[in-house]
């Protein structure tokens, strides 16, 4: 993985976002993360910064999560995207809508990690699938 990877968390604020933005910054993978509350500043994030990974929450509100997604890979197809998803439906969405990977919403700090590296080192990431 690139030593100077940078990541958008894509989230309302609250718990999930924080226990995210501290497990990326604990395992070193990534050296910078931003974050942004909602599509509009995501995607505006995305065009200022670009980074290199996007953790994407499916749940925003308003569908946000999927027209971020649809949005994402048309103008940054480069960039990796992976997304929690709480429900079956979002991780069959998801993967219809080109994510590198699928957190369930129940995620381990080792199913983050693994999930990362395989969508920023391979040239076609496998989509595994974590649901718990």
């Amino acid at each position: 993985m690139d030593k100077h990877a940078s990541a958008l968390i894509i989230a309302s604020p609250g718990r999930l976002r924080d226990s995210l933005r501290v497990m990326l910054s604990a395992k070193g993978e990534i050296t910078r993360n931003q974050l942004a509350d909602d599509g509009k500043a995501a995607l505006l994030e995305l065009a200022k910064n670009r980074p290199s990974l996007v953790l994407l929450d499916a749940n925003l509100p308003g569908g946000e999560a999927w027209r971020v997604l649809d949005e994402l890979k048309q103008r940054w197809p480069q960039t990796r995207c992976v997304v929690w998803a709480h429900t079956p439906t979002q991780v069959r969405r998801a993967a219809s809508a080109g994510a590198d990977g699928v957190l369930g919403a129940r995620f381990s700090s080792s199913n983050l990690s693994v999930a990362i590296k395989q969508a920023m080192t391979e040239s076609k990431p496998r989509r595994e699938w974590y649901w718990p």
